[in-house]
Formats: structure tokens, sequence, C-alpha cells
């Protein structure tokens, strides 16, 4: 199922929902423990003062609410450090965006998380 975003600027092809949830993130000689902003089918907003660099990969873990874990394989494809100007005015929130590349678990879980919230 596509879910095309309403923005034509928007490159994304996956409509992103808003969520608060702590998750860990791992990369290269790092891991931290930060806060997913927004989640599509694609990837993850992942609010953090300290991005990953673009093109760096990273796990990243997180239980939904009916306590399945979720385990992703991701890229970074864009960061930001704050206090970037945003492209209509106000300023960026911290953080970075990362495209799943595969998931390793809770795949199901998730999906049935996504179709909920089509539904609702």
């Amino acid at each position: 199922m596509s879910e095309q975003t309403q923005d034509s600027s928007d490159k994304r092809i996956h409509r992103r929902f808003p969520i608060t949830q702590r998750c860990w993130c791992e990369s290269t000689n790092v891991t931290m423990y930060i806060t997913i902003m927004n989640i599509s089918r694609g990837g993850v907003f992942l609010k953090t003062a300290i991005p990953l660099p673009v093109g760096q990969k990273a796990k990243i873990m997180w239980k939904m609410a009916d306590d399945q874990e979720v385990e992703a394989e991701a890229e970074v494809v864009w960061s930001c450090q704050g206090g970037s100007p945003g492209p209509q005015g106000g300023f960026i929130m911290p953080g970075m965006g990362l495209k799943f590349i595969r998931f390793t678990r809770g795949c199901d879980s998730l999906e049935h998380f996504f179709k909920s919230l089509v539904t609702s």
C-alpha cells in the first residue's frame, strides 16, 4: 500500500505519523537513547543534539505499545544540529532522518501500528 504525502515539494512517499517514543540508536562507537518524533513506513526522525553524519548506518531498537520489540537497520539521510532556519521560517529541531534499510525484528507489529493509524 503506497501512501503519498500531500505536499508536492516533499519527496517522501510514505505518510509520517507523529509519535514520541524512546529508542536505542547504535552506530559505530556510539549508542544513544533518544526520542523518535515521527515515523513512516520508510523511516524515522530522531531528536538528538548530536546527530550522526549523513550516510552513517545505524541500528534502531524500540518497543511498541503492545510490548513487541522492533529492530531495524537504517541509514542517516539528513541531519541537523539545530538552530538552522526551516524552509518556511522558524527553526529546525535538532536531529536526524533515517531511512529504513531492513527490519530484523518486529516488522509485523509495526505494520499493525500503521494500519491502526490509517483506519482510525
